[in-house]
């Protein structure tokens, strides 16, 4: 997911309608966080990621670099000094770093996989298992794909709010896979007793097995709170690249060869997100750290 983001973040800035002399080259370099991105977890997939995007590069007007972390102190220190310019992580780190980001950011965009921009989390159990409450998933199995940081906050809010115990405490394991749809078969074919996915993904599956829904049901539900994959524009960036990201964004939407770009990626679209959109989301981040201070552990 957060590679497709990338990726389309570099087309869209370096469209062939923004074309400079190489005097008046812009710089967009771009920081992420290797952590909670399944897509980069790999050497290989970042070498022909690192060749892609010096071939769309260029001789084009953007001066594109692209830099990876595998520190959350060490992305968020250079990001606040002005290192790199456009940040993106998975939203669960900006919720634990969200006044530094605040301070350093101009606006923020996320990345769509639906209609909506907002959406919600879901807690999947089969009809046919006894587990009616978040009690009875007491030393169960749950999955859940291996970056879906917000699931897990989520997994563990609804547990603190309802039994007063974290996951760790509650059930036998909390493991990752590699896809969504995998924690949802495996819940449909009772190798678990329970998955935690996107509202989004579980639609995507059951549109290609209807069976599913069949079988499965809703245990638990956040409201529409959540962003898949969070976009930063520094402070001190050269205010007219967000408006080159916003023009082409408008025609990436609007053309053939674009729809495409976005048909690719499995991306319905990016756009911006206000403080009040986000607000719920901090919301229910200050709410786990009240429940968490309250009954458990209240180190992160």
């Amino acid at each position: 997911m957060m590679q497709r983001l990338i990726l389309l973040s570099l087309l869209l800035m370096h469209s062939p309608h923004m074309l400079y002399s190489a005097e008046s080259r812009l710089d967009s370099s771009v920081g992420y966080l290797i952590d909670g991105i399944n897509d980069f977890q790999y050497k290989d997939a970042r070498l022909a990621f690192g060749m892609w995007m010096k071939e769309l590069s260029a001789d084009e007007g953007v001066k594109m670099r692209l830099k990876p972390y595998e520190s959350s102190e060490k992305i968020f220190e250079d990001y606040s000094t002005g290192q790199f310019f456009m940040l993106v992580v998975n939203p669960i780190f900006y919720l634990r770093n969200e006044q530094l980001i605040k301070e350093s950011s101009q606006e923020y965009w996320a990345v769509q996989f639906n209609e909506k921009k907002l959406y919600k989390m879901l807690l999947l159990v089969n009809k046919r298992s006894d587990i009616k409450t978040l009690a009875d998933l007491k030393d169960k199995r749950v999955a859940t794909r291996d970056d879906n940081l917000l699931g897990r906050l989520f997994f563990d809010t609804e547990l603190l709010r309802t039994v007063h115990e974290k996951a760790e405490e509650h059930v036998e394991e909390v493991f990752g896979v590699k896809k969504s749809s995998t924690a949802i078969l495996k819940t449909f074919f009772g190798d678990v007793d329970a998955c935690i996915v996107p509202e989004f993904a579980f639609k995507l599956a059951n549109e290609m097995n209807p069976a599913l829904s069949k079988d499965l049901r809703v245990l638990s539900s956040s409201e529409q709170i959540f962003i898949p994959m969070l976009l930063a524009f520094h402070v001190d960036m050269d205010k007219s690249l967000p408006t080159i990201f916003k023009r082409n964004v408008e025609n990436i939407e609007n053309s053939v060869r674009g729809r495409n770009i976005l048909g690719l990626f499995k991306i319905t679209g990016l756009s911006p997100v206000t403080d009040k959109e986000l607000q719920p989301m901090r919301q229910y981040y200050s709410e786990y750290q009240t429940l968490k201070q309250r009954y458990g552990n209240a180190d992160e």
